[in-house]
């Protein structure tokens, strides 16, 4: 998804589909850090 301020917000996932929705980051390191970030202290899912 795109938008204003997207370095700050974290992938989201549609699990039933198998989608990774991946905002646009203004580079590699920060997508590595908000992923690995949400895969490893992200234990819980919610209705977004």
């Amino acid at each position: 998804y795109t938008g204003a301020r997207n370095d700050e917000r974290f992938p989201a996932a549609q699990t039933c589909y198998g989608n990774l929705e991946l905002p646009n980051y203004s580079n590699i390191d920060v997508l590595r850090a908000r992923l690995v970030h949400a895969i490893t202290c992200c234990e819980t899912f919610g209705v977004a």
